[in-house]
């Protein structure tokens, strides 16, 4: 896919004149939409088939191409992930009699 440099048309700027471009293709809104609706938050996230389906792929391959979660948004989810089995963990000790603090 080609890339077209687009100018920032702005008041009081002359584009070319300032170096303000963007290279940026009108596909890339595709990404940031996969993205955002992947990690979003757990009520407005789309499931990884459904987004698929709703982009037009016939596998969850594809959808791979689209989705780029943030170290960030990976940090915070094994945090959570983390803190739930800790917190089944200490459940499974109560019910077997066993408290631990």
């Amino acid at each position: 896919m080609r890339r077209h440099p687009i100018p920032v048309l702005a008041v009081g700027l002359d584009p070319k004149a300032d170096g303000i471009l963007f290279n940026f293709v009108l596909y890339d809104f595709r990404h940031t939409f996969a993205t955002r609706r992947a990690t979003a938050t757990q009520g407005d996230r789309f499931d990884l088939a459904s987004l698929a389906a709703i982009l037009g792929h016939s596998s969850l391959r594809m959808i791979q191409k689209y989705v780029h979660p943030t170290a960030e948004h990976q940090r915070a989810l094994m945090q959570k992930y983390d803190a739930t089995l800790q917190a089944e963990q200490q459940q499974s000790q109560v019910n077997d009699g066993v408290m631990v603090n």
